[in-house]
C-alpha cells in the first residue's frame, strides 16, 4: 500500500474513531478496554479525559471501579503524596488487575513508603543514583 493511501486509510479510521469517542457520554467512558491499546484506538480517549475530566472515576468495568488520572501535574500530585495516594496492594494498587499481575511477589512499583525505602536500600549498592539519602527521602534530590 502507497504512503498516500495508507494516510486516507488512517486519516478515515481516526475520524471514525473520533467520532465514536465523540458520542460516549462522559460518564461512560471506559480506557481499560484491552481492544483500545491492541487497535491503538486508545488516544482520542485520553484526549478527551485531558480535556474535560483529567481525573476521571469510571465505575464500571471488567476490572471494577477506578481513576483514571490523565494530566502530568496530577500524576505528579498522586505519585509524590504517599499519604494520600497509596500504590500498595492492599489498598487498591497500581493496576487494573489483582495481586500484582499474578505474579506472586510485591512489584517496587507497588510499594509505598517506608517499604520502598528498605526495599532500595537491601538491593542497591552503595553509591548508586537510586539510593535513598541519609535524610530519609525516597528520592536523592528533588527535581528542579
Amino acid at each position: 500500500m502507497n504512503e498516500s493511501r495508507s494516510n486516507i486509510i488512517d486519516s478515515a479510521v481516526s475520524e471514525a474513531v473520533q467520532a465514536q469517542v465523540d458520542a460516549i457520554p462522559l460518564e461512560d467512558i471506559n480506557v481499560a478496554q484491552p481492544e483500545l491499546f491492541r487497535d491503538n484506538t486508545m488516544w482520542p480517549y485520553f484526549e478527551r479525559l485531558r480535556n474535560e475530566d483529567p481525573v476521571h472515576y469510571c465505575k464500571d468495568s471488567r476490572f471494577g471501579p477506578y481513576w483514571s488520572v490523565t494530566k502530568y501535574k496530577d500524576i505528579m500530585t498522586v505519585e509524590m503524596d504517599h499519604k494520600t495516594y497509596s500504590s500498595d496492594t492492599a489498598n487498591g494498587g497500581i493496576t487494573i488487575e489483582d495481586d500484582n499481575l499474578g505474579l506472586g511477589v510485591e512489584m517496587f512499583i507497588a510499594l509505598d513508603p517506608p517499604q520502598t525505602r528498605r526495599a532500595a536500600q537491601s538491593g542497591q549498592p552503595d553509591g548508586f543514583p537510586g539510593k535513598p539519602r541519609p535524610n530519609g527521602g525516597d528520592h536523592p534530590q528533588p527535581y528542579p
